[in-house]
């Protein structure tokens, strides 16, 4: 109740006061302070909030400028209206010789939205940024800088991908509207032009950095993550704890990443940037305090007396849930609960004779306040029972299944990882993927059923993968 009081009080400093119109509460606003996220930017990362929470993972913000161009990866199952384009203030021009800020730029700058059709990418929208444009302000939090302030430096002494300590920032952001809206669906590219550093005024060699920056999200130090597993690389480029995103980049002409790889280069990039479409509220993106009924509940035999118990996690699952059961002739108020703090459960003791009645809530928030309860489903121990599958689930996929020396994961998400578990829920191994697509080695795996569990941008998907041998 706190939280909606705030985000209320904040959005009435956009207007002076209740207006007629409900948009009005959330958009062309100025001045105002943004508390950790706004439900009017769409994005498919942004994993400040959990990291700051959980402290699983680092993540820092950080100035930089290098690409020529970039583009990041978006995916929307649904048409997405896009109204404006949202975007953290990136550093204004310096003069080179006084230090002061400038008025204009020496090249203009552009933020950009490209559509993807499955060979090709068109540009269907671009907004040009402006020096001193007036802003909002956004409070970022997350966990991961331990020297100086998250844009500024890191620790790279961590042992672990998730040590660091938590940090909170406030930065300008902008936003820019179109005269008339634009529909994105399925696949688009959103991001950034970085003209200006080719411009004969801009000195490459001043302390190592341009006076123009952007800003970018970026792992935050730690080359070995917590279960022991060495790192190659080190830095913003560790693939063990590093963060990439599938991206389009066109690098400066002239420099030796350029030579490597010419533009456009398709690459899981090391940074996204901090570039958002804003979006219709009532159409795409959940509120932070929106604790959703799980989708996609699954009850599969796993022997006469035991049953395995899958569902989606949504994003706002964040707290766990609990797993109500018993016999259909039984009251609910008399049924047996479980509480996994993940979307599985593993339930024994179970009489294959009877008929059984299952449902699942979630918890949102700290207080381990409840969600909703899903439908129920009805089930005998020996068949399973299952609710329709979810969006995500549907745009999931595991292949070949049953498998034997590999099989191939893909979504129309981008995956972040993939947790693989045994058929008494034990945790066997994690993925890190950053991709829409990958191919898992089974080599070390007995034969018998296995979980996946399928972490997207959108939520967690659970898989039944059966190895054989």
């Amino acid at each position: 109740m706190k939280k909606n009081i705030l985000i209320f009080a904040v959005l009435l400093l956009c207007v002076g006061g209740l207006q007629a119109q409900y948009s009005d509460l959330y958009y062309h606003c100025t001045g105002d302070t943004i508390m950790y996220d706004s439900p009017i930017y769409y994005h498919n990362w942004w994993d400040f909030e959990n990291s700051y929470h959980t402290q699983d993972r680092r993540y820092i913000l950080f100035p930089m400028g290098t690409p020529y161009k970039i583009l990041s990866y978006g995916f929307t199952s649904t048409p997405l209206e896009v109204i404006g384009i949202a975007s953290l203030q990136p550093e204004m021009f310096r003069d080179l010789q006084t230090g002061e800020l400038l008025d204009s730029l020496p090249i203009q700058e552009y933020f950009l939205i490209y559509e993807a059709t499955p060979d090709s990418i068109h540009k269907v929208a671009e907004i040009p940024w402006h020096p001193n444009d007036l802003s909002r302000h956004i409070i970022i939090r997350g966990n991961g800088s331990t020297v100086g302030t998250p844009g500024s430096s890191f620790d790279s002494d961590s042992l672990c991908c998730n040590n660091g300590v938590r940090w909170s920032q406030t930065l300008p952001i902008v936003e820019y509207y179109f005269d008339s809206a634009i529909i994105v669906h399925d696949s688009f590219y959103i991001g950034q032009t970085y003209y200006s550093y080719l411009h004969p005024s801009v000195n490459r060699h001043i302390s190592g950095f341009a006076p123009f920056n952007y800003y970018y999200p970026r792992s935050a130090g730690g080359w070995v993550n917590c279960e022991g597993q060495a790192s190659t690389e080190h830095g913003y480029s560790n693939e063990i704890c590093g963060m990439y995103w599938p991206s389009i980049v066109y690098n400066l002409p002239g420099t030796s990443i350029y030579n490597e790889h010419p533009g456009p280069w398709y690459t899981n990039y090391w940074i996204v940037p901090m570039v958002f479409p804003i979006i219709r509220v009532d159409t795409t993106v959940p509120p932070p305090d929106y604790c959703p009924p799980v989708e996609n509940l699954q009850v599969l035999t796993a022997g006469d007396s035991c049953i395995d118990v899958t569902w989606d996690a949504f994003i706002n699952h964040q707290f766990g849930y609990e797993v109500q059961y018993g016999p259909r002739s039984m009251p609910m108020g008399n049924w047996q609960s479980v509480f996994p703090n993940l979307n599985f459960a593993h339930i024994c003791d179970l009489d294959p004779t009877f008929l059984y009645g299952l449902r699942v809530r979630p918890y949102c928030d700290e207080d381990k306040s409840e969600g909703e309860w899903s439908e129920v489903v009805y089930f005998r121990p020996t068949v399973g029972a299952a609710l329709e599958p979810s969006e995500l689930s549907k745009l999931t996929s595991v292949a070949p299944n049953p498998a034997t020396e590999s099989v191939m994961v893909e979504s129309d998400y981008v995956i972040m990882a993939v947790d693989v578990y045994d058929a008494v829920g034990q945790h066997v191994w994690n993925i890190p993927v950053h991709g829409r697509r990958t191919e898992i080695d089974l080599n070390g795996l007995s034969a018998g059923f296995y979980h996946l569990m399928i972490t997207t941008s959108d939520g967690t998907t659970s898989k039944r993968l059966v190895v054989t041998r």
